[in-house]
């Protein structure tokens, strides 16, 4: 999974800081309850919910990694 998402919400216990509001990063796994995202500029790995962020499309008209083009991330329910 290598989608692109953009925070959009801030939730510090959620893993979402103000200072990353607006900042677009890479998806790099997901487990059932948050995502694993590499923020542009950071070296870090990010723990976050994926309500908190939005899918940005892939430029094909897709959304990275899904078919449905829905306008947000959801966890894989397990």
């Amino acid at each position: 999974m290598r989608g692109q998402v953009e925070q959009t919400q801030v939730g510090t216990e959620l893993g979402a800081l103000r200072s990353r509001l607006g900042k677009r990063g890479v998806v790099l796994r997901r487990s059932a309850s948050r995502l694993v995202v590499r923020f542009d500029g950071e070296t870090t790995l990010t723990r976050i919910r994926p309500h908190l962020v939005r899918v940005l499309p892939t430029g094909t008209g897709d959304v990275a990694g899904d078919r449905s083009a829905a306008p947000t991330v959801q966890a894989r329910r397990t």
